[in-house]
């Protein structure tokens, strides 16, 4: 997958506040498809991650 994909970025969802499951998550999907994952607290933060890569 990190042939295809430059990175992955999960939002957080501000009703759960998942940000910690996301992040023990983000570190599996790494593992597995040794792509880098981002956890983003706003959709905003994420449209500026996705500028930078």
């Amino acid at each position: 997958m990190s042939e295809y994909c430059a990175g992955m970025i999960m939002t957080v969802n501000p009703q759960t506040d998942d940000k910690v499951q996301l992040t023990q998550l983000s570190s599996v999907i790494f593992a597995v498809y040794g792509t880098t994952v981002f956890v983003a607290e706003t959709r905003n933060d994420a449209y500026v991650k996705v500028g930078g890569l």
